[in-house]
């Protein structure tokens, strides 16, 4: 009750005359769980001068977050986590726009709704600047695919007496809002390893080809159009090892397990060239992890980020 009191009484002295808005909102209005919660942040500078969100304390600025879950839990900051503003200059007049992961900060992953206000301050402005409320659902869709696994030993030093590790492969359909996803879930009963989008679902005419090799690796051949597929490849850790965009021609692309040492290799179509190829892959939803780039594969769109982690 102290808590939700000093917050109330801080919420309460906040500017009314802001020199700074401050609007927020969640890039869909449902997340996977264990996946990030990317929130929206939208700045505008009413001031006359230039703010600067620089690195030294002087220019710093700091973003605070009250979020509450569906049964109006107050949820504490991670430990040693504080999200801080800084890498950017907003002039007079102009609004920016940023992407912070809320997932970094506070612990979303119980199932259900939850509403959340940003709070911004900056040390050359008196005062803090509140933003509109606004919520998101965490769920966990519907399971599709499921394979129990064995995790290799690629050291050698697991005793032949040992009992062997387990994990699971599962794939998910969920709705973000949006549009169905699949996503891949590598999990076992006491550990999430990892949550990866793998593509959308375009209806049961179109879903996914999925194989488990004898190394444990999970191969996923994804419709994105009726000509288009996506192939991966990942670990058991979930660290993606091959990505290629393939095209259905006289032939479809297709997973195929040899049955005499149980790898994996793709039978049909081709292999897309990124010139070749363009008018076939130019729109396609999944064009920014096509194309060669450094970015998180898992990202969906480009993300204006200047949130940095700070120690408390």
């Amino acid at each position: 009750m102290k808590k939700i009191l000093l917050l109330l009484l801080m919420l309460a002295g906040l500017q009314g005359f802001a020199q700074i808005s401050l609007n927020i909102k969640p890039s869909h209005t449902d997340f996977m769980q264990y996946d990030a919660v990317r929130l929206r942040i939208y700045l505008k500078n009413y001031s006359s001068m230039p703010i600067t969100f620089g690195h030294s304390k002087q220019l710093r600025g700091e973003l605070d977050f009250v979020i509450y879950h569906k049964n109006r839990k107050l949820l504490e900051r991670l430990p040693g986590k504080k999200p801080i503003l800084s890498g950017l200059i907003l002039k007079p007049g102009e609004t920016r726009n940023i992407t912070i992961n809320l997932s970094n900060y506070y612990p979303l992953q119980e199932l259900g709704d939850y509403s959340v206000t940003a709070i911004v301050k900056h040390p050359r402005l008196s005062g803090s600047y509140r933003s509109n409320e606004t919520s998101f659902s965490v769920g966990n869709g519907s399971l599709y695919w499921k394979r129990l696994f064995g995790v290799p030993d690629y050291t050698g030093k697991r005793l032949v007496t040992q009992k062997v590790p387990t994990r699971n492969y599962n794939i998910r359909i969920f709705n973000n809002g949006t549009a169905q996803l699949y996503y891949l879930i590598i999990e076992d009963a006491e550990n999430v390893y990892a949550v990866k989008r793998l593509g959308f679902d375009l209806g049961p005419d179109y879903r996914p080809q999925l194989l488990v090799d004898s190394t444990a690796r999970l191969h996923a051949m994804i419709h994105v159009t009726q000509k288009v597929f996506i192939y991966y490849r990942y670990n058991f850790n979930g660290k993606l090892e091959k990505r290629q965009v393939y095209l259905r021609t006289t032939t479809t692309p297709f997973l195929v397990s040899n049955p005499s040492d149980g790898s994996v290799i793709i039978d049909g179509g081709r292999i897309a060239t990124k010139d070749v190829d363009y008018e076939e892959i130019k729109d396609l939803p999944f064009m920014d992890r096509i194309e060669d780039k450094k970015e998180d594969p898992d990202s969906f769109g480009d993300f204006d980020d200047f949130i940095g982690d700070k120690k408390d």
